[in-house]
């Protein structure tokens, strides 16, 4: 959207995991996310190659991860490319050999960062990360609007939910020895229902990773509550938090 605010005709193409969804939805150009015989060819046409936002720079989750996203800007810059990491948030990235590789790519093939905060800065300094030009910004994030309210009254109606209701919102995500805390978001879930009324709707803003440890915490209560995957429209998304008397995340775009 920022790209097309910018210059309405610029072609825009996007790696994706589902690429005719994002043609149809976003009217851009798109390719798998791994299929490098559709995406290299592009990448040659191309001026600009955008990675980001968030934290892909890291290897706490996989450090296939972040071999790939590594892989990627260096072929955007083998190509000619100018290359921005965008809206990125950095680390931990763990083990020396991980460390020294990605400063090496990232000094080599990047030509602007900008940052989320200022600890991934840091980050970037410590594995000495010196030749990009490096900025903190606000998360892009920041820029999205909610949808209408008919669209979200729409959405709530379809899940059973009353568009007018009280509710808390909690945004869990699987994490090291969280099971050892859930009987404590359990029980902020059943103080706010039963201090101040608010309904607990659970939402799994990356449903293929969340839902089922926010089901299972659903399961461990006794008043009624909901269990929801994020739509797979953002602005909807947001529009379904304004309702919301209070939200408790573990996920960093849930806060912003």
């Amino acid at each position: 959207a920022q790209m097309k605010a910018i210059d309405r005709d610029m072609p825009v193409y996007v790696m994706s995991h589902d690429p005719a969804e994002t043609r149809l939805r976003y009217h851009v150009g798109s390719v798998h996310v791994f299929d490098p015989f559709r995406f290299w060819p592009l990448m040659r046409r191309c001026r600009l190659f955008i990675s980001g936002g968030g934290s892909l720079i890291q290897n706490e989750t996989s450090t296939r991860s972040l071999n790939y996203y590594l892989t990627t800007i260096r072929m955007a810059h083998t190509a000619g490319c100018r290359v921005m990491m965008y809206g990125c948030g950095i680390g931990p990235v763990s083990g020396e050999g991980s460390r020294r590789h990605t400063a090496r790519i990232l000094n080599r093939c990047v030509d602007k960062i900008t940052l989320r905060e200022d600890l991934s800065r840091k980050e970037l300094s410590d594995m000495g990360v010196m030749q990009p030009d490096i900025s903190v910004t606000a998360d892009p994030a920041l820029l999205l609007q909610p949808a209408t309210t008919g669209a979200v009254d729409s959405y709530f109606l379809s899940n059973d939910l009353d568009p007018n209701g009280s509710y808390a919102m909690f945004v869990l995500r699987p994490w090291k020895n969280l099971s050892g805390h859930l009987q404590a978001i359990v029980d902020a879930a059943i103080y706010v229902n039963q201090k101040h009324g608010l309904t607990p709707v659970f939402v799994a803003l990356e449903p293929t990773r969340d839902l089922e440890i926010n089901r299972q915490a659903a399961g461990m209560l006794s008043c009624r509550s909901f269990v929801l995957p994020a739509p797979r429209d953002e602005q909807l998304t947001i529009g379904m938090m304004q309702k919301m008397r209070v939200i408790v995340s573990m996920r960093l775009h849930a806060l912003i």
